[in-house]
């Protein structure tokens, strides 16, 4: 009687433990039904993406090859120079639109100043320098398949983008002007060649300053000193040929702003200290002494302003002494 007392017990306990554990079972897989059956809106939003992509390409009967990445690539010519390593700079045209061919950005000049009319960031074009190792994957692979003097459309969905969060394929044309191996080197010596083109003595650029052009001083006022404010005009050019001196390369700067004396370390404080009002300066600026390898961004859109290693021309006015920093 005890026995059967005791084996009865350790049956409801055995029973209690089994019940619990299939019951935990019961609730992971219920857990398991609930979490496959959550759909994952990037997901959905990328396969929705490809599909675009797929009725675009058989809508305009392309000729290409979707990547495994998502990229689909229809080159026109593939080229016959230099192919881009991934640590390689190249100088490239492009223009870039949505699928409904809406254009969001150009290095064309007379596309940029006609969307200049609706959309305020654009600025005139001009090739742009592009590092193969920049957070652009669906650009990257792109070029990596074209070779020096090729030219090909790039499809892409948002993943593939720069800075892109919109969930939006987006299309590049794109053309491979040229391939820096050692862009430094290059971008150096185009400077120093522009510089003689134009009849200015060099000297040792590598440590030297701002190369300051003929100025024109101005007459009115005294000249500014540490600390003052001033109202300047300052339009700000890529130089990417030296072929010849007019801007050649994307307007990245073109604003009328208060500026101190001294507080920035901005190239205007090289050349303001020997201007007085209504002065007006023309300057150039070696890479080295400019951004460098930087990246110049727009605060607001992400479009590239300034690309790395990019030789600068700037027209700087003095249009007057700022006694109050709040203008009307």
């Amino acid at each position: 009687m005890n026995h059967s007392l005791t084996n009865l017990s350790t049956s409801r306990v055995v029973m209690k433990k089994l019940s619990g554990y299939y019951f935990s079972i019961f609730l992971i897989l219920i857990g398991l039904f609930v979490f496959s059956c959550i759909k994952d809106p990037y997901k959905d939003q990328l396969a929705q993406q490809k599909n675009q992509i797929a009725d675009y390409v058989a809508k305009h009967n392309l000729k290409g090859i979707e990547k495994p990445s998502g990229l689909y690539f229809a080159p026109n010519d593939t080229g016959l120079g230099d192919r881009p390593g991934i640590t390689d700079y190249v100088l490239i045209k492009y223009k870039a639109t949505f699928l409904d061919g809406t254009l969001f950005d150009t290095t064309d000049s007379l596309e940029a100043q006609q969307m200049q009319e609706h959309i305020p960031w654009f600025k005139v074009g001009g090739p742009m320098i592009f590092g193969m190792n920049s957070n652009f994957p669906g650009m990257v692979e792109g070029l990596s398949l074209l070779r020096e003097g090729g030219n090909a459309t790039l499809i892409m969905p948002s993943s593939l983008a720069a800075n892109d969060l919109n969930f939006i394929p987006r299309i590049y044309y794109v053309e491979l002007l040229k391939v820096y191996h050692n862009i430094s080197s290059y971008q150096k010596l185009s400077f120093d060649s522009l510089m003689t083109t134009i009849g200015y003595q060099i000297g040792d650029s590598i440590t030297g300053g701002v190369i300051d052009t003929t100025y024109l001083r101005g007459n009115g006022g005294g000249y500014p000193s540490n600390g003052d404010s001033v109202r300047i005009h300052v339009q700000g050019f890529l130089m990417d040929s030296v072929s010849n001196t007019v801007e050649v390369g994307r307007k990245f700067e073109d604003d009328i702003n208060d500026y101190e004396i001294g507080i920035s370390s901005a190239p205007y404080s090289m050349v303001l200290p020997i201007m007085r009002v209504g002065g007006k300066a023309t300057m150039y600026f070696p890479y080295y002494n400019a951004f460098g390898s930087k990246t110049y961004l727009d605060r607001i859109t992400g479009q590239i302003l300034v690309p790395p290693y990019s030789n600068l021309k700037y027209y700087i006015e003095f249009v007057g002494f700022v006694k109050n920093k709040k203008l009307e």
